[in-house]
């Protein structure tokens, strides 16, 4: 009977503490406007500006170092290629941070920032290489997710890789 109890007393105290860490991991007050990311699978058809067939995409967003930081995710499904960033508040310029890195080396970085019910991310995207003669190796960009009212999300891209500031990719969240 001691046995019996000592396990139950273990398995108490091992669901307890994992409870006790996850409740414990609450969003940090600067990345509030990123709530409405979080918890979900996010999936949509990457549409093109031209036209051109478009890709299935999925995107998680996820606590992580205590609520400090906002992992996030990107999954081109028809293409099999992953990317990974950071939301994080960077104390130095009083704004959310975000890093975001592409598999192929591509990364971008910026500031996110929000109004109504809109997320927007702006930064520099940067290749490693040249990949493509006609495109700047580093640009601007512009990301916007805004919140629709029936639950699901629109991202937008704009960049100016190729001259003035233009449209690049909608794609139309929902969750699950």
């Amino acid at each position: 009977m001691k046995n019996k109890t000592k396990t139950i007393l273990i398995i108490f105290l091992f669901v307890s503490c994992c409870h006790t860490n996850l409740s414990a991991q609450e969003l940090d007050d600067h990345l509030k406007i990123l709530e409405p990311l979080l918890g979900k699978a996010w999936t949509g058809m990457l549409m093109a500006p031209d036209g051109s067939p478009g890709f299935n995409i999925e995107r998680k967003f996820e606590l992580a170092k205590s609520g400090k930081i906002v992992k996030c995710s990107k999954i081109n499904i028809d293409r099999n290629k992953y990317g990974e960033g950071y939301f994080y508040w960077n104390d130095i310029e009083k704004k959310i941070a975000y890093f975001f890195i592409e598999e192929d080396g591509v990364f971008l970085k910026g500031f996110a920032n929000t109004e109504e019910n809109k997320i927007t991310i702006e930064g520099i995207m940067t290749w490693p290489k040249q990949m493509n003669p006609n495109v700047k190796q580093q640009y601007e960009f512009k990301n916007t997710f805004e919140f629709n009212e029936d639950g699901s999300m629109t991202d937008k891209w704009f960049m100016n890789a190729f001259g003035p500031w233009q449209p690049g990719h909608t794609i139309k969240f929902t969750s699950n």
